[in-house]
């Protein structure tokens, strides 16, 4: 069977497939939809003070590295389905914002940056 999905997608609900294009500034407020940020705010206002123009920069990467932060774009987004994830000899279960998270990294790893990984979130 030839598909033009990823491998990893074959394994996964249609709702973590489904092509979305977000830039940054859009996925991080879905997450706040999905309950996660009053830290951000309050951050993002302390740091405008000290370093105007890179403050937003600074804590949406903060952000990216924050579990809570993926678990509730994982809510607002619909992630709440366990999918398998490739593991060594074999696959584990985890919940679908948990395997977005992963992607993440692995899209970063691989020379991508977090504009391009929402940019082509799947």
């Amino acid at each position: 069977m030839k598909t033009s999905l990823p491998f990893y997608a074959l394994f996964c609900p249609l709702s973590v497939t489904k092509n979305i294009n977000m830039t940054t500034s859009e996925t991080i407020k879905k997450a706040i939809e999905g309950g996660w940020g009053d830290e951000y705010e309050k951050a993002l206002k302390a740091l405008k003070e000290i370093a105007p123009k890179s403050a937003e920069e600074v804590c949406q990467r903060r952000a990216f590295l924050d579990p809570q932060f993926w678990q509730c774009l994982g809510k607002a987004m619909g992630w709440d389905k366990e999918v398998p994830m490739g593991a060594e000899g074999g696959y584990v279960i985890v919940q679908g914002w948990h395997f977005q998270w992963r992607k993440f990294f692995d899209h970063l790893a691989e020379g991508g940056t977090p504009e391009s990984f929402f940019k082509n979130l799947q």
